[in-house]
């Protein structure tokens, strides 16, 4: 029974627990969608899905995979309004901080101050949380490939691999048993790293994707900037699919269920 405790997002429970805060995190899921960003060996690999809601829309505008500068990206899953309103402040934050410092923002140091634009909403009654996950990645001149995870909470954490939507639970609880200590993945090539994210997408889903279906980035070192920083390269419907079909053809899908079968016998035991 929640009473009257969900009726401002400054009252606690008695269980102390904020509910509207757990609506937020229920908001995310209530989109249907699913998104995943994986780690490498200087790289990282962000696969979100993509579902144009009306015939008449141009599918080339719909987005859930934004860049905030020329070497940072945000996957944003929940409610598209706040993804969007989000990705705007963290793009304006990335901004005054160039031009103060004269150098990129380190992208652990935006989640932070993303996490603190989200949590500030949990504090005011006269404001409604963000009903959206925030993922930015990029490869950083200093710690390498980063992923930092944004809830509606304020809570942000590095993450070797994280997921969020609908299939949060599923598709993390595969990664967890595939990316073992104590690499966690962290020497994984761009292709290791693309297929894995693919094989807990498709597995997770559990129908055919296609190309049309996905949006992917790929984060990696570029060794021709002068700072460091590492460059973003989106790729097209038709290269989806080609690794989709290739994922596929090599038993990806075959490994994700015998996985899945494995970790539903030790839940049962």
């Amino acid at each position: 029974m929640t009473g009257a405790y969900d009726h401002l997002i400054t009252i606690f429970s008695p269980e102390g627990k904020l509910y509207q805060v757990e609506y937020a995190h229920k908001a995310i899921r209530s989109e249907n969608l699913t998104s995943i960003a994986i780690r490498g060996k200087d790289c990282v690999v962000a696969v979100s899905e993509k579902k144009v809601p009306d015939r008449l829309i141009e599918p080339d505008t719909v987005k859930h995979i934004f860049t905030i500068t020329p070497h940072i990206a945000c996957l944003c899953t929940g409610i598209q309004g706040d993804s969007r309103m989000l990705v705007y402040k963290a793009r304006e934050k990335a901004a005054k901080y160039r031009f103060k410092n004269g150098v990129e923002i380190p992208v652990s140091y935006l989640a932070n101050l993303m996490a603190g634009e989200t949590q500030f909403f949990t504090q005011y009654a006269y404001g409604r949380g963000y009903g959206t996950c925030l993922i930015f990645f990029s490869v950083d001149d200093e710690e390498g490939p980063q992923v930092h995870k944004v809830d509606p909470s304020g809570y942000t954490a590095g993450y070797y691999a994280a997921t969020a939507g609908t299939k949060e639970v599923e598709t993390m609880a595969f990664l967890e048993k595939t990316l073992k200590l104590p690499e966690r993945g962290r020497n994984n090539s761009v292709k290791d790293s693309l297929r894995l994210c693919l094989q807990a997408m498709q597995g997770a889903i559990s129908r055919e994707l296609q190309g049309t279906d996905l949006e992917v980035c790929i984060a990696t070192r570029d060794d021709t900037c002068e700072d460091g920083f590492g460059k973003l390269q989106f790729m097209s419907a038709q290269d989806i699919d080609n690794e989709l079909t290739e994922m596929v053809e090599s038993g990806g899908l075959t490994e994700y269920l015998a996985s899945r079968q494995e970790m539903d016998r030790e839940d049962t035991n």
